[in-house]
């Protein structure tokens, strides 16, 4: 017969800390994975805008400035370019939404 131990197995709190963690490291593997975005820059109707596809899934169609009220498209093709690697950047930096603000899309010529 082996000798008992003096381990205690463990007790709720314990359970509850493996889960807690074994989610986290779950949740870190997703993200970390190299997820293959695109973006794409079109034509609107009235100027540009653009998609951006996750594995070839479209994860967000703008076709309008974000942020800014009305629908007002992107008047260059650079403008609403600029703007869609920016959100890539946030997207594959784990942010999402990839919200912008004002300033943000004033720095990049887009207002």
């Amino acid at each position: 017969m082996w000798p008992r131990s003096n381990i205690k197995k463990p007790g709720r709190w314990g359970w509850v800390l493996v889960g807690v963690l074994l989610i986290a490291v779950g949740t870190r593997m997703v993200f970390s994975r190299k997820s293959t975005f695109t973006l794409e820059v079109q034509p609107t109707a009235s100027g540009w805008g653009y998609l951006i596809r996750q594995e070839g899934r479209v994860v967000i169609d703008q076709p309008t400035i974000p942020v800014v009220p009305g629908q007002r498209s992107f008047a260059t093709r650079q403008q609403a370019q600029r703007v869609g690697e920016l959100v890539l950047t946030k997207m594959r930096a784990g942010r999402f939404p990839p919200t912008l603000s004002l300033p943000e899309l004033d720095s990049l010529g887009a207002l």
